[in-house]
């Protein structure tokens, strides 16, 4: 194994909790041991593993099953300054011939910086790691990486970021190949190792893989890649394990090749283009995120090598207020290079990409600068930009962070190189305190029937504000028939004045009709009369 990984105790065994359990008294697969250089497949297979409980030799930490839990304490935070690497890529084809600008001297741990014109030092920039065109990322990682990931197991956040022009090799010192498997891959492979020999111990791992190309925030894990469901990733803090992207894709893993696979489906989601000097050009930035969570237990029962029997495996121990838990997050950030236009011929929708990758590492350059001078009463400006953002806690807060600066060793891109120099300076400057992420799961066990309560709360709300709503609907349609009601009222008592009028006027028209009959009669009566005599007075005379 190579140096500083932790092997498993002989005759030890490993119990999963969960759906999946590894039976007790059954040899279980072990990873295979990893050269320490070399190329090919630098890597074994490892177990799957979710949430593993295990037992050893060494003396169980605080916590159920006979320990104390309340004796487990909290580690004070510790000052820690930036670890800055410099790597050296070899010279490309079209360099061949050139002399070096830039030589390494590992004893001293210094990049020297050639004259181009007398071959002599011009600059000697000290760094805590060195590294030339002819070490291999195996080595690097060996002297980078491997702190990073035993800090992660003890419960301490850990980041590592390449930064660099643009094709000087920081993707490929990440990411790295099939053959040559970079920072990442070493680093996922050394935890699931450190996971399976841990004692005493249950795990469970998530991982994310967040792109923020134009400014704009993706989620390489989703299947959903629409601008639509992007627009709902937004960065919020986590107090533990730092900012972190909400609404992205966690996934629970149970082995090394299952991040492999996740890590080769994000790629093919992420953006990529060809310049002047890389044909594969990265343009945006990715941050790869995996969260640990180890919980402690030991069940009642004793060690193995203490002769007892193996303790069950752990139910629910990330709910169980008596298991002590230790929670990190390990963030791997690859930067898109910083770029020349007039030597990478950006056009178009490259422009676009160069200039937003410019930006956002010209505001990262600011937060180090003003971080480097340790004045902790000015203001970091971390959320002038999303990278700034997410690399909050990583640059000056709770975390153990290594920067690898590569550089180019050709004459041509001396400036840029020099550039990424002072960058790297800077960075070595900045100090963090890190400590260990305890969680009480008292507090997440209270927190759950909190929650509960509060979503009773919240459906008690909605029912409250739902009887408001057909109340006051109801209030509506009761005023809405007092109003058709007071209309109607109001429409029959002009109706029956109007009908008192109509029975008045035909009264007195009656009155009138009668009236004129009387008349008529009376004229009749006399016309009648007069007749009457007439007639008589003519007999009377015919008589004479």
């Amino acid at each position: 194994p190579r140096a500083g990984s932790r092997s498993a105790p002989a005759g030890e065994e490993l119990q999963r909790s969960g759906p999946q359990q590894l039976s007790a008294g059954v040899e279980q697969p072990k990873p295979q041991s990893v050269p320490s250089k070399g190329g090919g497949n630098e890597f074994g297979t490892a177990p799957k593993s979710r949430a593993y409980h295990s037992t050893g030799t060494s003396p169980p930490p605080s916590g159920p099953g006979g320990m104390n839990r309340k004796a487990s304490t909290r580690r004070k935070t510790e000052s820690e300054k930036v670890t800055v690497a410099i790597r050296i890529r070899p010279f490309k084809a079209e360099e061949q011939g050139q002399p070096a600008a830039f030589v390494v001297e590992p004893d001293a741990k210094a990049v020297l910086e050639l004259n181009s014109e007398t071959g002599g030092v011009d600059t000697m920039w000290n760094f805590d790691h060195v590294f030339d065109q002819h070490t291999s990322t195996r080595e690097l990682y060996e002297d980078t990486g491997v702190t990073v990931v035993d800090r992660a197991m003890e419960g301490y956040n850990g980041t590592v970021f390449a930064y660099g022009q643009t094709s000087s090799g920081k993707t490929f010192t990440l990411m790295g190949t099939e053959e040559h498997p970079g920072v990442i891959l070493c680093s996922i492979y050394a935890a699931f190792e450190a996971i399976q020999s841990a004692s005493f111990s249950n795990f469970l791992v998530r991982i994310s893989y967040i792109e923020i190309y134009n400014e704009e925030i993706k989620d390489l894990l989703a299947e959903d890649q629409s601008p639509a469901n992007m627009s709902n990733l937004k960065i919020v803090e986590d107090p533990k394990t730092g900012p972190f992207v909400k609404n992205s894709v966690e996934k629970v893993v149970e082995s090394a090749e299952q991040i492999i696979d996740l890590i080769k489906f994000g790629e093919s989601n992420r953006h990529y283009a060809s310049t002047n000097m890389n044909e594969h050009s990265s343009r945006s930035h990715v941050l790869f995120r995996m969260i640990i969570k180890r919980g402690f237990t030991n069940a009642g029962g004793t060690g193995q090598g203490s002769g007892g029997v193996v303790p069950p495996p752990i139910g629910d121990w990330e709910n169980d207020p008596q298991v002590p838990v230790r929670v990190c997050g390990l963030n791997y950030v690859d930067l898109a290079g910083s770029e020349r236009l007039k030597k990478t011929g950006a056009t178009g929708q490259t422009l676009k990409e160069a200039n937003a990758i410019n930006t956002s590492l010209l505001t990262l350059g600011t937060v180090i600068s003003k971080l480097a001078t340790g004045d902790k009463n000015q203001h970091i400006p971390y959320r002038d930009s999303k990278l700034t953002h997410l690399l909050s806690s990583s640059l000056g807060g709770n975390a153990s962070t290594t920067m690898i600066a590569t550089i180019s060793p050709a004459f041509d891109n001396k400036e840029e190189s020099v550039n990424t120099l002072r960058y790297a300076s800077r960075a070595s400057k900045i100090v963090n305190d890190t400590g260990v992420n305890e969680i009480d799961n008292l507090d997440a066990f209270l927190g759950q029937y909190w929650g509960e309560i509060q979503s009773l709360k919240d459906q008690l709300q909605v029912s409250t504000e739902e009887a408001h709503g057909k109340n006051a609907e109801l209030q509506d349609t009761r005023d809405e028939a007092e109003r058709k009601v007071g209309t109607l009222r109001s429409q029959a008592e002009y109706l029956e004045q109007q009908l008192y009028d109509v029975q008045a006027q035909a009264a007195a028209e009656k009155e009138r009709f009668l009236a004129d009959i009387d008349a008529l009669q009376s004229k009749l009566d006399t016309a009648q009369h007069s007749m009457s005599r007439q007639d008589a007075e003519q007999r009377q005379r015919q008589d004479a």
